[in-house]
């Protein structure tokens, strides 16, 4: 093997070999159903829905949170994929924005069928409670959310399409969450301007494959030994041992 060819793989494979990618499933998701009153709420539904399911109806929003306990917290986190599953919904393109929640949030019990909604159950999020039948409403009508978007993804397909939206932006949020647990209350996704709707598979859709999933390539950090000394890399050290044998090669030759 040429010596530059051994270098290359002896140095940079240990270092590529450290790339983990795991895959989170959700852990709760919802629909918020524009109505004040009576509260309605769709939370154990099969599908998430997003926009406006008939002309002149009020708007959906979508919840969906991910547990991201099993990534270190020092990790450095290359990048997050946030997978959803169009359904069914109108022809009509839906412009879906990805915001970062900012308060706590039910799932509940309530399901329903074509994301009209039913009676929220109890501790369930509703557009105008974060827990139905408690005092914990939201600041603001419609969840609590930052204004920034952290992704947004054009869904032209009227069902049947999956699709990975990966930004910054989700970055960003999984990295906040790995250093603050506790703000850690999902996303919203939302198109409140157009005349769409599409209806996404939630986690309890029967396709466990079109279930929503947060995709995170991510490597742990580089730690120190007790002296506080950086450790050599096991590829430096095949590399220096292999550098001494091509030279006690040639030395002998």
């Amino acid at each position: 093997m040429p010596l530059i060819s051994f270098i290359v793989l002896t140095f940079f494979y240990p270092l590529l070999s450290f790339a983990e990618s795991t895959v989170i499933p959700s852990l709760k998701d919802a629909t918020l159903i524009e109505q004040i009153s009576p509260e309605l709420a769709a939370g154990s539904a099969e599908f998430i829905y997003i926009g406006r399911i008939q002309r002149g109806l009020w708007s959906r929003r979508g919840l969906v949170q991910f547990d991201l306990s099993s990534i270190p917290n020092n990790a450095t986190i290359q990048s997050a994929i946030l997978k959803l599953h169009v359904a069914n919904g109108r022809a009509e393109a839906l412009d879906l924005k990805v915001h970062r929640v900012t308060n706590s949030w039910g799932e509940g019990a309530t399901n329903s069928i074509g994301g009209k909604g039913g009676f929220a159950a109890p501790n369930e999020a509703t557009w105008v409670s974060r827990f139905s039948g408690t005092t914990l409403k939201w600041s603001a009508l419609g969840g609590d959310f930052l204004s920034t978007i952290s992704a947004r993804q054009e869904l032209s397909d009227a069902g049947g399409v999956s699709y990975d939206i990966t930004d910054a932006g989700l970055v960003n949020d999984v990295i906040f969450w790995l250093n603050n647990p506790g703000q850690n209350h999902g996303w919203l996704l939302e198109d409140d301007t157009a005349y769409s709707a599409k209806a996404l598979a939630s986690r309890e859709h029967p396709n466990a494959t079109i279930r929503p999933q947060l995709i995170i390539q991510w490597t742990p950090q580089t730690s120190e030994d007790d002296s506080g000394d950086v450790p050599i890399p096991l590829g430096m050290l095949i590399l220096l041992s292999g550098g001494l044998i091509y030279l006690n090669k040639r030395h002998t030759s």
